[in-house]
Order: C-alpha cells, then structure tokens, then sequence
C-alpha cells in the first residue's frame, strides 16, 4: 500500500487510550460521516468497525462528524466497544434542526439540509487540516472536501431518480464501493464504468462472536428457557426486514419453539406486541434494544438465527448488507434466510436454509424442520463459522483501498 502515496508521510502520532505510540502510517484517511454519533443505527457500528480497520491496516484515520444532542450519554467508544485507534473530530453545529422535534416537523427535509450544509462546511477544513490521501464516505456529496485527495464513496442504496448532481458525484469519486453485487449493477447501468466500481459485502469483528459461556450459561443469564429450541433475530423491527413475518410465523411453530426478538425502536416494539397480541402469539420474546456487546450473548443462547428480510423493493431484495447476517455467521449459528438476491450473494443451501421471502408458513416449516434435525445445524454451523474468514473487517479494509492509484 505503500505504493500508492503519491509523497512520503513522516511518522504519524495515533491516540490509544491513555498513551501515544509512533507509527508509519501507510495513508492518511478522512473519513466523513454525517451522521449522530453513537446512534443506535447499524451504520454507527459500521463506520466505527471500518475506521477501526483502517487503523490496523497501518493507516492514519480521523473520523469526522457533526456534534449532535444525543440521547445516548455514552462515547462512540464505549457504545461500541472499540478501542481508541483512531481520531474522532466533532465538528460544532449552530444549530441541530433535527434534534427538536416541532422544528424537525416544520423543516422536514430542509431541517437535514441545514443540518449538512453547517456540517460539510466544518467538514472540509478539518478534513483539509488532515492533509488526506484518501477521502472516505457513505454520502456521495462530500466529493469536493479535499480535490487534492482520492475520494472514495461507499454506497449503500440507489437514488430513485438519476440527477446531474448524482452524475458529477460519482464522475468525481476515484472509486464506488458497492456493498452488494446488485447494487454495483444499478451503477454499471446508470453509466459508472466498470472499473471504478468495487463489491465489498459488509464483514464482522469475529473475535466479539468468541463467547465462552456455554449455551447452557448464556440462556441462564438472559433468563431464556433452558430446554426450548431457540431462534433469534437480531436488529431493527422495520416492515422491510421482514419481522412481521417472523412474527407470523410464530403461530405456526410447534409449541416448544421461542423466537426472541434482539432490538427495535420503542414504536416498532409496540406494533409487534400489539399484534402478538391480536394474533394471539405466545411464543415470541420482545427483549428490545440492548448494547451491541450483548448480542453475542442472545446469539450464543440460540439454535438458529433468522434473516426473514422482504423483497418489497430494490433496496431490501438487491441493495441491502445488513450486518447481522455476518454476525450470524461469526456467531456460527444455523441460519435461516429469505432468499432475497442480495442474501444469495453470500449464503447458499450449504451455509443457510433458504426460504421464499414474505412466506410466514414457510419460516416455521424451516425453523421446525431444524429443530428436529440437530445433524443439519451442526453441519450449518460449521459452514457458517468458515464463511466468516471471508467477511473480517480488515479484509474489507485492504479491499475498498487496495489499487487505488490504478483506478
């Protein structure tokens, strides 16, 4: 990598945790993010885990985002549970027109205008400050913070109407980082050559998923049953990632079946109780949100995880990576997924059970069938813990940067 600077760096200072340690850092990388921090949104963690990678690749990273009223009182740090290896820079809003609820009303979308334009402004100096060789983001409008510097987006979805505003950009970009196949599709036909475009599926930190308590242990310390076959979902409870159905599929379970339910926001929460509760389901567990440091835990506790996410649109069947899916996997637990084409890009009949999506009959028959046969988990789950060498954050890492100068 270091090839691809363009000038020698001299030896950079990196904060970790109480001490500083001296290091040749083989790139500087900004990478900006507009987004609160922490946020109990999965892109939180994400960011966090790459500019982690990053750092251990070698790599001088400032992570830089706005400062926001947050109701989550605990640094990005301890929310995610990552050690300091990089710098963060908040960069100060005059105002928050997102944070007040009335105002955020009455704004709408301009509220989140204001808010970007303040940030972007701050954005770029301290960006420029950093003297970057890359430019790293998950939002295509932040191109033109350094143009002396690679710029490298990493997209998660596709706009619904193609503007000259995307088209410059992307032109802009010295590389798209598309986190599924499908989506690097939309950008092939929309015009983005070929080689600017790169796949790289989302990854897992592996070493969190390592828990030594037994099964028998972690369901005695979530107070889970101890005999009950337990599948688990882990993650927000919105209509697209297909928990309504998984919820569905709850009445047709055999009864010594539990479906804990790992997340959610407080509004989702309460539309599945309530109709649990109309459905007349007594078998699905509502633990709600907890610190990502426990979901190893509930994955520990179960026989099977679930991934039931809809094809309801381009987004959910062919654009979506949702982290999750590779924590089941590090988790090594026997999953069960809907066979959405994103999901197919990384799972097969070997490593998950595949089932049509928005088919709540066909869930509880997978999930039964699973429960009855304890030869096909164990053969799930060792093909579960192979594919997640694949899928390690510092893997994903060298592959978004690796080659940059010959883009």
């Amino acid at each position: 990598m270091k090839a691809l600077l363009a000038r020698k760096r001299a030896p950079s200072t990196l904060a970790l945790g109480g001490f500083f340690c001296q290091d040749e850092a083989d790139m500087k990388v900004a990478y900006v993010a507009n987004i609160r921090l922490p946020t109990e949104k999965a892109h939180g963690l994400q960011i966090m885990e790459m500019c982690r990678a990053f750092a251990l690749e070698g790599h001088d990273v400032r992570l830089i985002v706005p400062r926001r009223r947050n109701f989550i009182h605990q640094s990005p740090w301890e929310y995610y549970g990552i050690p300091r290896s990089f710098e963060i820079v908040e960069i100060p809003l005059l105002f928050d027109f997102i944070w007040f609820p009335r105002i955020d009303r009455l704004f709408g979308r301009l509220g989140l205008l204001l808010n970007s334009l303040q940030f972007a402004r701050g954005a770029k100096r301290a960006a420029r400050a950093h003297a970057p060789d890359v430019v790293y983001s998950r939002d295509p409008w932040f191109a033109s913070l350094d143009p002396r510097a690679w710029y490298v987006y990493e997209a998660h979805e596709f706009p619904a109407r193609v503007t000259a505003l995307h088209r410059r950009a992307w032109a802009r970009a010295s590389r798209i980082v598309a986190v599924t196949e499908g989506l690097r599709r939309a950008f092939t036909a929309a015009g983005v050559p070929e080689g600017k475009t790169v796949v790289a599926h989302d990854g897992v930190d592996a070493a969190k998923f390592d828990v030594r308590a037994t099964k028998a242990e972690a369901r005695a310390e979530l107070g889970l049953p101890a005999d009950a076959f337990i599948a688990v979902y882990t993650g927000h409870l919105y209509p697209y990632k297909g928990a309504d159905d998984l919820l569905e599929a709850c009445a047709h379970l055999r009864p010594a079946t539990r479906v804990v339910f790992v997340g959610g926001r407080p509004d989702d929460l309460a539309r599945l109780k309530a109709k649990a509760e109309a459905l007349g389901v007594t078998n699905a567990v509502f633990v709600g949100p907890v610190p990502h440091a426990r979901v190893p835990l509930y994955l520990r506790a179960a026989d099977a995880a679930v991934l039931p996410t809809r094809a309801s649109g381009r987004h959910a069947a062919e654009f979506l990576s949702p982290l999750k899916l590779f924590e089941y996997l590090a988790a090594g637990k026997a999953i069960v997924a809907t066979a959405t084409p994103s999901a197919r890009e990384v799972l097969d009949d070997r490593t998950a059970v595949l089932v049509p999506p928005s088919d709540p009959a066909a869930l509880a028959q997978a999930l039964d069938a699973l429960a009855a046969d304890p030869s096909r988990r164990e053969s799930l789950e060792r093909e579960a813990r192979a594919l997640t060498e694949k899928h390690s954050w510092r893997s994903r890492a060298r592959q978004v940067l690796d080659g940059l100068s010959k883009v």
